[in-house]
């Protein structure tokens, strides 16, 4: 498949064109919303991986929209074009939800278009876009004028196929089929499929069982006052012992798995109202010591009060949440000058 990533951070960038190139797919990568929409006409794409953040230009890296990925597909939709899309993102599904839901994007039997919140398990967006290749596949084959049907012993009843699959005399695996194992076609042009049906198991669940928790506390430092233009340190912790100068106290509960000795968490900062060189960092946690020191270098491009949500996150499972708060002044040479 062509999958077009609309993506501004380079580093996940990278991950997801590496993977995806891995397993045979053509990539084109993007940074921005500007250009995006006839980029995507362009390159004739099957699949697009949309963030929701982005920078309106690739000049204006820390100057963000919120809404900047549904801005793209609403230029598309706009020009009739629909296109198989999967969101990654670092915002929950909710914040977005009405304008998502207005795009009338397809949801391949989920009842809403894939959503991964970052960060997400690498894993599982593989086998969204493979489930999402076999359907377009099967497509394909419905196209030439061939009739589509499950065999292989799947014991799948016509309830089970998903409404979304079914059309005129044609029938579609339902959502959970991955992939195709092989196509044969007959003398009449009835194809057969041999499908696999993965059990629907949950998307956090790991080969290790998670067997206990070690509990920290956060320690987190940033100016309660900054100036703009000026570029001000977010430090961020996890220690055994509380600190009584961290302008956030959370006792947060860190999943730790069956012989294992530390924890590895993710850690995510969404502050539209800054310039950023990297949104998130890994953290190791130690079951016996306090946390890697993650330091953001964050630049204020807007004045007043901001804010700057900081999620810190297990695999698939948040461990903890917090917002910070402070006041951008105007730079000193602008207010005396």
């Amino acid at each position: 498949m062509r999958v077009f990533v609309l993506e501004d951070d380079e580093i996940l960038a990278r991950i997801v064109q590496d993977d995806l190139s891995a397993g045979g797919h053509e990539v084109t990568p993007w940074v921005c919303v500007e250009g995006a929409a006839q980029a995507i006409i362009s390159d004739r794409s099957d699949l697009l991986v949309v963030d929701i953040v982005l920078p309106l230009t690739s000049e204006h890296r820390g100057l963000e929209a919120t809404d900047g990925g549904i801005r793209v597909l609403k230029e598309l939709s706009d020009q009739g074009i629909n296109l198989p899309t999967i969101f990654a993102s670092v915002l929950d599904y909710q914040i977005n939800r009405t304008k998502i839901d207005d795009l009338k994007l397809r949801t391949f039997g989920r009842g809403a278009p894939p959503y991964l919140r970052k960060p997400y398990d690498r894993g599982v967006f593989l086998g969204i876009v493979e489930e999402i290749e076999a359907v377009l596949a099967i497509e394909r084959q419905e196209v030439c004028g061939s009739r589509v049907s499950i065999t292989e012993g799947t014991d799948v009843e016509p309830s089970l196929v998903h409404e979304d699959f079914q059309k005129e005399n044609r029938v579609y695996p339902r959502e959970r089929c991955r992939k195709s194992e092989s196509a044969t076609a007959g003398a009449d042009g009835h194809v057969t499929l041999g499908l696999r049906f993965p059990q629907e198991v949950p998307v956090n669940l790991s080969p290790r069982e998670v067997v206990g928790a070690i509990e920290r506390y956060t320690a987190v430092e940033f100016p309660r006052k900054c100036r703009i233009g000026v570029v001000a340190s977010l430090k961020i912790q996890l220690t055994i012992k509380s600190r009584l100068d961290s302008s956030i106290k959370q006792l947060l509960e860190i999943p730790l798995k069956e012989m294992e000795k530390e924890a590895t968490l993710s850690v995510h900062v969404t502050a539209p109202g800054f310039r950023m060189d990297t949104r998130t960092m890994w953290m190791r946690v130690p079951f016996d010591q306090d946390s890697d020191l993650a330091e953001f270098h964050m630049t204020p491009i807007a004045m007043g009060r901001q804010f700057i949500e900081v999620e810190l996150m297990s695999q698939w499972d948040r461990v903890g949440y917090f917002v910070v708060e402070t006041e951008v002044l105007a730079d000193a040479k602008q207010r005396f000058g």
